[in-house]
């Protein structure tokens, strides 16, 4: 015999699921099949602490990193976005920044499947040594970006896809682009989502 609780379950759950969403609880949206989030597996505050910017949660790269060290923005203002002309939000305000032996995130976690991979840039130190062409490199496939056309205290956003197969993980690696060239790498932040 179906137990009548069973039945009514759904039926009593309704006003409890009304009132958590009218009051502004997340679990709810969560559980919207017809309003999914975008899935997020991954975000990286490079080179800072742990932060919520623009409600977003962004973890320390501290234990993930390897090699580099942690930089703030030494400007007088705050990175800005070149498209609103506002400040690009706290994760903008630090990076892990390189030498010439660069630094990586290795062996990341990540399920397997296909999402999209963001690096986050924005030059926040007039050092002359981060301005120019450094490569990076995502589970070995080698790409350059070039700082000096980011502009000293604007955000540069840099998205790809990503696959990652079974077994495999994700590593990060940013390095000169060529030995002794002098221009050190840096990343403010990364995140890895769904593919949009």
């Amino acid at each position: 015999m179906i137990d009548p609780f069973l039945l009514l379950a759904p039926i009593l759950l309704l006003p409890v699921a009304s009132l958590l969403a009218f009051t502004g609880c997340d679990i709810i949206a969560r559980l919207d099949p017809l309003n999914p989030p975008a899935a997020i597996l991954l975000r990286i505050n490079c080179g800072g602490p742990g932060v919520m910017d623009a409600e977003l949660g962004w973890t320390s790269d501290a234990a993930l990193a390897s090699g580099g060290q942690s930089q703030s923005n030494t400007l007088v203002s705050p990175v800005q976005d070149p498209a609103t002309g506002q400040p690009a939000g706290m994760i903008y305000e630090t990076c892990r920044e390189g030498d010439s032996n660069g630094f990586s995130y290795n062996n990341l976690a990540i399920t397997p499947g296909d999402y999209q991979l963001t690096l986050k840039f924005a030059v926040i130190d007039n050092n002359p040594n981060i301005i120019g062409v450094f490569r990076y490199r995502i589970n070995g496939a080698p790409s350059t970006i070039d700082s000096g056309a980011i502009g000293l205290g604007q955000k540069f956003d840099v998205t790809q896809p990503l696959h990652i197969d079974p077994g495999g993980s994700l590593t990060l690696v940013f390095e000169e682009d060529q030995p002794a060239h002098g221009v050190f790498p840096f990343v403010n932040a990364i995140e890895v989502g769904a593919m949009q």
